[in-house]
């Protein structure tokens, strides 16, 4: 549902560690997000490796850019069966899964409306109800069939993985360096979704900023942090505010919240998550952490409207 054209989501940023890191490389993917991985053992040729790797995965997942792999452009645009590869297939098999569960929170079958909307959008106006409606149903009788290795879209609506697709490379290359026995890491996938090991100090935390909050840091170790927010990507028509994150219930561009920011295991499931509780009342993210056992923060007007029990804040 979201597109990253400019690097314009930077809720987080990292601050300085204590030790310059070993090896480092800074790249652009998924829609041109800058892409940061550092390392704190290894060897160089393993960043380059990860690198190959995300950027593939970029690729396959893209869906604005044919490429030289097949992937979801690919599928996109036929009703054939496209066989893929099984990084991507895993992915769609997933965000399909979580399109269920989250039901009208979150959906990977909105492609076409988001690229209605941010047309409009960028033209100064909205789109009509009625066209609102027929993508809005076009989305909802769009499915995937999955088997072997292939995937075959059922129906007319376009797959979108933006919210999602950083999220699942966090999880690439966390069992990358699990593979590599690499502990001391960092992956910085445009600020929206991070990734972080552990360091070698005695408490092994990485310090994290949160922009949204003003001298506000978090303290983590061994975790995904994912952000969905409206800060830098907004427009107001007649008045009302309108972004880039659609409601799968309703068709429009509209959310509850200005920031979520989900702590989790599984960065792809945190990136889904942090973009369905921009549409939630507090009642409702608070059980859907449970659900999925993460830890939100939730932030309204550069103030915080809800905070998970277990998330500790440091200025």
């Amino acid at each position: 549902m979201k597109r990253i054209i400019t690097p314009l989501l930077l809720c987080l940023s990292l601050v300085s560690c204590a030790r310059t890191p070993e090896y480092e490389e800074f790249f652009y993917a998924f829609g041109q997000a800058p892409i940061h991985i550092k390392t704190f053992e290894g060897t160089i040729e393993n960043i380059q490796e990860l690198q190959g790797i995300l950027n593939t995965f970029s690729k396959e997942t893209d869906n604005y850019i044919n490429s030289d792999v097949p992937g979801v452009y690919t599928i996109n645009n036929t009703n054939d069966v496209v066989s893929v590869s099984d990084n991507l297939y895993k992915c769609l098999k997933k965000a399909d899964e979580l399109t269920s569960q989250l039901d009208s929170y979150f959906s990977i079958y909105l492609g076409t409306l988001s690229k209605i909307w941010k047309t409009a959008l960028s033209n100064g106006v909205t789109p009509s109800q009625e066209t609102i409606f027929f993508e809005l149903t076009n989305s909802q009788e769009t499915s995937l069939q999955f088997a072997e290795n292939t995937v075959q879209r059922i129906g007319s609506s376009e797959i979108d993985l933006g919210a999602f697709a950083k999220g699942y490379a966090l999880n690439l290359a966390k069992e990358y360096f699990k593979v590599k026995q690499i502990n001391q890491y960092i992956v910085d996938a445009g600020s929206s979704s991070i990734a972080v090991g552990q360091k070698n100090t005695e408490d092994g935390l990485f310090t994290i900023k949160i922009k949204d909050l003003t001298a506000t840091y978090l303290r983590v170790k061994n975790t995904c942090i994912s952000t969905s927010s409206i800060s830098e990507q907004n427009t107001t028509i007649n008045g009302k505010l309108y972004t880039h994150i659609i409601n799968p219930e309703t068709g429009e561009a509209t959310v509850v919240n200005d920031t979520v920011l989900v702590l989790s295991d599984d960065g792809a499931i945190g990136d889904a998550l942090s973009t369905s509780m921009m549409l939630m009342s507090v009642p409702e993210i608070a059980s859907i952490e449970k659900e999925f056992n993460v830890k939100a923060l939730v932030i309204r007007d550069h103030k915080i409207e809800y905070k998970n029990k277990d998330i500790t804040l440091y200025q």
